[in-house]
């Protein structure tokens, strides 16, 4: 059984019910995009997590496929009927671009605070970084869902390794532990 698809992990410390994979629409060659997806239940709670990378294409075909990933995720992150569905990633694209439309109409976004820390490493080592916030968290909630808040962010992958000084992906992995 495979446990990861396209370097995506889903951490938790419940036993999944549930666990598997989608593959998005490709784009120009880029062929390696999935949806993974787990249930499992915390606190009683029946929670649906779902982490993506959509493709990093800029041309207007990238547009067009970060929207049909998009669709894909709204449409496999469904909340159980008294739970809650946790979706994100790396979407290559920020809020106000229509690639995320549909995202921000299925769920809301969780609070800024929570996932508004993102830095563009560049691959030579050289350390230099931009804030652009392409990594993005969203949830949608059940009939009686409790709230959630942040418990700890962090960044990590910022650090450079290796004889070069090369980073580890061109952005900074940006960490959060939910509390509800």
């Amino acid at each position: 059984d495979r446990l990861s698809w396209s370097n995506l992990a889903i951490l938790a410390d419940s036993r999944l019910s549930k666990h598997g994979a989608v593959r998005l629409v490709s784009c120009c060659g880029d062929n390696d995009r999935w949806i993974q997806a787990a249930e499992l239940t915390v606190l009683e709670l029946p929670v649906r997590l779902c982490a993506t990378h959509f493709t990093h294409i800029k041309s207007s075909s990238g547009v067009r496929a970060r929207q049909l990933q998009a669709e894909q995720l709204a449409n496999n992150s469904q909340p159980p009927a008294f739970g809650l569905t946790i979706l994100g990633g790396d979407l290559n694209a920020t809020l106000g671009q229509p690639e995320l439309d549909v995202l921000c109409k299925f769920s809301d976004r969780i609070p800024p605070e929570i996932c508004d820390v993102k830095r563009s490493l560049l691959a030579t080592g050289s350390g230099a970084a931009t804030d652009v916030v392409i990594d993005h968290l969203f949830l949608s909630r059940g009939r009686d869902a409790p709230a959630i808040s942040l418990a700890r962010q962090f960044t990590a992958l910022d650090t450079p390794v290796g004889p070069a000084g090369e980073f580890a992906s061109d952005h900074a992995a940006v960490v959060a532990d939910l509390h509800f």
